[in-house]
């Protein structure tokens, strides 16, 4: 029985927030408190440890893995039913991840590529990924971790020595606190994606550090948002940035060293793939593994092919240009998020206060799930 350790668990949390959060929150945060959006990147750490001490909690209570937990809370009819609609959740939010890097790459990198052969290109990936099995797919999100973060981290510090104006920071503080609560509540809310963690988690060799493993994923997040969201803002400020359709890609293209070094956005975009591509599978894995055990089938990975049709499907209906995807993102994902991966999770966290806590014994749901695994 293969067991996740605590630094896979920090890889695959961060690979669920970070690419995604990369590439929208700083121009929604620029769009809501222009100059001040810098700041909702801090103000995240006070809602994110609310959020990941929920989750700790719901999982501490629980005897099984989701989705038997929403049994295990809402009964046996309407734990059902409620996967059963996780299930369509997983797959728009995967779908809606690859829409957003699909749209990513046809705005900046290759702008004359019909949509239909780069989703079906990820897919293809996708798909291999999943065959392949969910225990070579977290190894090989530690190797992502290991060497791209630090290159991402470099290459973002190294944007701060271009051009930048720290007028543009002025004046502090000044902004409509409505926005600046909508800003925060946006940025908050992507945080959501962890939920995964209510199934992973069980995999777990060491679930007494969880809590911390999961703050670490916290500032990671709020590290590498704030720090692109500061530098679009100190080269470009508020109002222009709002121009641009990937503020944190425009940020990293003015890197010029000695006018020798240039187009070093080329390695952040191949990072990225990798990190995208992460995201994409874990919630893919998750619909495919909800529908394994809602309907008892004997593994997961077979789901794969059909449930890509579906994706396929749904992206290319998601991703007809960057506009439509960001009014469908702030419509519709935001809201999923909100729902789905906080709401629920809030009434499981009440619930849970007033449930005893859990033996030492491992409840056969559970055990089941954890083979399959």
């Amino acid at each position: 029985m293969y067991r996740l350790t605590n630094f896979q668990l920090y890889c695959l949390m961060v690979m669920l927030v970070v690419p995604i959060a990369f590439l929208e929150q700083p121009k929604r945060l620029i769009l809501l408190v222009e100059h001040n959006a810098w700041l909702a990147c801090i103000a995240v750490i006070i809602p994110g440890f609310l959020i990941i001490n929920m989750f700790t909690y719901i999982i501490k209570k629980s005897q099984n893995p989701f989705p038997y937990l929403l049994e295990e809370y809402f009964g046996k009819i309407g734990g059902k039913i409620l996967a059963f609609i996780y299930i369509g959740v997983f797959i728009l939010i995967a779908s809606y991840t690859l829409s957003l890097f699909v749209n990513f790459v046809i705005t900046n990198v290759l702008p004359a590529t019909p949509i239909s052969v780069l989703i079906g290109s990820l897919l293809l990936v996708g798909y291999y990924i999943m065959k392949n099995g969910f225990q070579n797919f977290s190894r090989s999100t530690e190797l992502i971790i290991l060497l791209g973060l630090p290159v991402v981290l470099a290459i973002i510090l190294l944007a701060f020595t271009q051009t930048i104006n720290f007028d543009h920071l002025l004046p502090i503080g000044y902004m409509d606190y409505k926005n600046f609560g909508l800003a925060v509540i946006s940025i908050s809310s992507v945080l959501g994606r962890i939920f995964p963690i209510l199934t992973i988690a069980y995999f777990s060799n060491d679930l007494s550090k969880l809590n911390w493993v999961l703050t670490m994923v916290l500032f990671t997040f709020a590290m590498v948002i704030l720090l692109p969201t500061l530098g679009v803002i100190l080269a470009f400020g508020g109002t222009a940035s709002n121009m641009l359709a990937f503020p944190a890609l425009s940020l990293l293209r003015q890197i010029d060293i000695a006018q020798f070094i240039t187009n070093i956005d080329i390695f952040f975009i191949g990072l990225w793939i990798s990190g995208t591509m992460s995201a994409f599978c874990i919630f893919w894995f998750m619909a495919c593994f909800t529908a394994q055990q809602l309907f008892s089938f004997k593994e997961y990975s077979f789901l794969s092919a059909p449930s890509s049709l579906i994706i396929a499907v749904l992206s290319l209906m998601l991703a007809p240009n960057i506009i439509i995807l960001e009014i469908i993102n702030t419509l519709l994902v935001i809201g999923v998020y909100l729902v789905f991966f906080l709401f629920i999770p809030l009434v499981i966290f009440i619930m849970a206060l007033f449930k005893p806590h859990k033996t030492l014994e491992t409840s056969p749901e559970k055990e089941k799930s954890t083979v399959i695994m």
